[in-house]
């Protein structure tokens, strides 16, 4: 066989290419097909565990199993073998959720291989102008693939707002009274405006926690960890936000050095009256050389203004007052 004479040293280079490009989007698809086997495998062996697991059970927020439904923690009574099958699903879920990523991660790498292009053939000698359209390609296909990375992974950072104060970060943690004062028309307009600032954090990025307090803390229940901003975690922390009453008096210092305890970006700390001021120097000694940025909301009522300004200058935090924004019924 002769070879064509007319068969250009280009010419073989944009077939390598072409060759190279549908080899790697082979594989991408192989990956995500089996990706996707392997997710409903395992899901599947997981929501049969749990299945399994609720036949014959009682009724009410805790099943027969001792796993509470509401908020997902296992009860004191529950036995060794439901404790186990509890963590093996926990775990499961959180492989799905890392697999999700990759997957997404994977699309848009195949769909930046397919739709790359082939740069034609040069007539011309390298170099000068006509040279430089190879290298755009390159670059076009360097920036798809780092958008296209950028996008499924993130760094976390992002900017979210609570009564009227902004703030940036990767984890945030809510301190919110629910005093007797609170009662009513205050805690019912805190719930949403805490519930609307906890909706605009991302996905699988940022992550975040509350705390109501009066003379008692009440952390939400389960892990005192951060937890990612997923629709699972939010509606779950609505739930039990949705059934927390005004009562009893006003005293923050438990809940806000738990709250610096867990070392967040930023802290949120609206109350609407006053409390003892030597929570200001208990705030300051827990936080140290702590990063954290607290910001502090007087709500309605201002008798606590002094106090609420003078923790967020010594803790890099912002003050404000914040009025209701609803009319009296």
């Amino acid at each position: 066989m002769i070879e064509n004479p007319n068969r250009t040293q280009r010419d073989l280079q944009s077939e390598q290419h072409r060759k190279v490009c549908v080899i790697s989007a082979v594989s991408a698809l192989v990956l995500l097909i089996l990706a996707v086997v392997c997710i409903l495998l395992l899901r599947n062996m997981g929501g049969g565990g749990e299945g399994g697991d609720g036949v014959g059970s009682g009724t009410g927020s805790h099943i027969g199993s001792g796993v509470d439904q509401a908020t997902g923690t296992i009860s004191p009574d529950a036995s060794p073998e439901v404790v186990g099958e509890h963590v093996e699903t926990n775990r499961v879920d959180q492989f799905g959720d890392q697999v999700d990523m990759v997957l997404t991660d994977r699309l848009v790498m195949a769909n930046v291989i397919l739709n790359s292009g082939i740069p034609p053939a040069q007539t011309a000698a390298p170099g000068g102008r006509d040279a430089g359209s190879g290298g755009e390609q390159g670059d076009k296909l360097g920036g798809g693939r780092g958008s296209g990375h950028g996008s499924s992974e993130g760094t976390g950072v992002g900017e979210t707002k609570f009564m009227g104060i902004k703030a940036e970060g990767r984890t945030f943690i809510y301190v919110v009274d629910c005093s007797g004062s609170m009662q009513g028309r205050k805690l019912d307009e805190t719930k949403s405006e805490l519930m609307a600032s906890i909706r605009m954090l991302i996905s699988r990025q940022q992550k975040f926690f509350v705390f109501f307090y009066n003379d008692t803390t009440y952390p939400w229940p389960g892990p005192q960890a951060l937890r990612y901003a997923i629709k699972k975690n939010i509606d779950d922390c609505e739930t039990w936000a949705q059934s927390i009453s005004g009562d009893g008096g006003t005293e923050p210092a438990e809940a806000l050095l738990a709250a610096i305890d867990m070392n967040s970006d930023v802290i949120f700390f609206m109350s609407d009256g006053l409390f003892d001021e030597d929570v200001c120097d208990k705030v300051r000694i827990a936080r140290g050389n702590k990063q954290i940025a607290i910001h502090t909301i007087s709500f309605v009522d201002k008798s606590g203004e002094a106090i609420m300004r003078r923790i967020a200058e010594e803790n890099r935090g912002i003050y404000r007052f914040e009025p209701s924004r609803k009319t009296s019924p």
